[in-house]
């Protein structure tokens, strides 16, 4: 049964004042861009697929040429870039044009210029970007190997929800308000980032001391880098355990593998048994160790374990490091020195590694007990100050996408 003030159409049930429209109903331009041969460097920048890869218009990734294009190419604010040849994961990637800078519009994306009379186009953005028109370009898509693409007629064909114009402004404000403040949180977030990892080649080098630590010391010279008097170079196998020895593995338990751990947090999991478990299942862990990864260690994929890890195994791509200060050892095995050393013992090409031998092997400069404790709680703070944040961000993020699917299906009206 249809809803009072509702009515249905081939896209559900909208407002009895919306529209169903095409995407060449409701646009000014829609069309592939110039089609060159692209330079290295060059007078005239023109976009290429991976200008858009991040879902931004990203100037770093653009194309050049030495003759200017036709004016016709150039993109204009309020243009959408749309990605119709791409992975199936990537087609229908969109960024929406908003800077002053001159970008002409290059071959392999479409252009969409809405008519401004009937569309607004951070309206028609936002609608491009909403769950129900990705799957619907997806579905249309045809596959090759390696590579999907949807045909400029098809996405003309598009069919989109069209709410009278004060709507769709009132919505894409909305929805914009709410980017910008996840768009200052990333600014914050990225700030804090480097605020920290300046902190950290300070404090684990030993060129800034904390309060009540190295008073009257100075400095001497090592084998490794300089550093404080009462500090010490020892290997990291001299100061901790690598791979210690452990019982058999529990009946059933959570297997960490390679592809579990991004940038210090776990993202996946599998729960197995141990009678169906990989050959890898082997690295038994604790709470405060350390894994590191062997295997393309310039990843920095590596995990401090904070929480009790009694039904857990890491695969042998990983080497358990246990020491009297794990969390400090942590933000050492994270430094840019520390993984430079473990990259000049790798073995390997498209997959270097290190053996945890060697990985012992590597020299580290050490403070004393106390002072390791310090630095890594001050680390520690800093770390969960950027993580609010970024929990901060995701919730936003969350709110945006039950915006997104309420105000551009309807289902919720704004106040005009």
């Amino acid at each position: 049964m249809t809803r009072k003030g509702y009515k249905h159409t081939e896209l559900g049930e909208i407002p009895e004042d919306w529209e169903v429209k095409t995407l060449g109903d409701i646009a000014s331009k829609l069309c592939n861009g110039y089609n060159y041969n692209p330079f290295e460097y060059g007078t005239y920048k023109v976009s290429r697929i991976e200008t858009i890869s991040n879902g931004v218009v990203d100037f770093k990734k653009v194309g050049y040429v030495k003759d200017k294009p036709d004016e016709l190419y150039q993109l204009k604010h309020g243009d959408i870039l749309f990605s119709h040849i791409n992975s199936i994961e990537h087609i229908g990637k969109t960024a929406y044009y908003s800077s002053n800078k001159t970008l002409y519009h290059g071959m392999n994306l479409i252009c969409i210029r809405a008519n401004n009379k009937i569309t607004n186009s951070l309206f028609l953005y936002y609608l491009m970007n909403c769950a129900r028109f990705k799957q619907d370009v997806k579905k249309r898509a045809q596959q090759a190997v390696n590579q999907a693409s949807i045909s400029t007629s098809t996405i003309t064909g598009l069919f989109i929800v069209l709410p009278p114009l004060p709507e769709q402004r009132a919505i894409a404000s909305a929805l914009s308000d709410v980017d910008a403040l996840i768009e200052a949180l990333d600014r914050l977030i990225d700030k804090k980032r480097k605020i920290k990892q300046g902190t950290m080649q300070q404090l684990l080098s030993g060129k800034k001391r904390l309060k009540g630590f190295g008073k009257g010391k100075g400095y001497k010279h090592t084998e490794l880098v300089e550093i404080p008097e009462d500090w010490e170079v020892k290997t990291l196998g001299e100061v901790c355990t690598i791979n210690p020895e452990s019982t058999g593995l529990p009946n059933t338990f959570y297997y960490i593998d390679l592809e579990s751990v991004v940038s210090g947090k776990i993202l996946n999991k599998k729960l197995i048994e141990r009678d169906n478990a990989p050959s890898r299942a082997q690295r038994l862990f604790r709470q405060y160790d350390v894994l590191y990864q062997l295997v393309r260690p310039y990843q920095l994929n590596n995990l401090y374990i904070k929480f009790d890890s009694d039904k857990y195994v890491a695969s042998t791509g990983y080497a358990i490091i246990r020491s009297n200060c794990g969390l400090f050892v942590y933000y050492v095995v994270n430094t840019y020195s520390f993984m430079t050393s473990v990259l000049e013992k790798c073995t390997g090409t498209s997959y270097p590694a290190i053996t945890s031998t060697e990985l012992a092997s590597i020299p580290i400069p050490l403070p004393p007990l106390p002072e390791q404790r310090a630095i890594a709680s001050v680390l520690s703070d800093m770390d969960a100050e950027i993580e609010a944040l970024e929990a901060k961000r995701n919730k936003y993020t969350r709110i945006k996408q039950g915006m997104m699917q309420d105000l551009l299906t309807g289902r919720v009206r704004l106040k005009i």
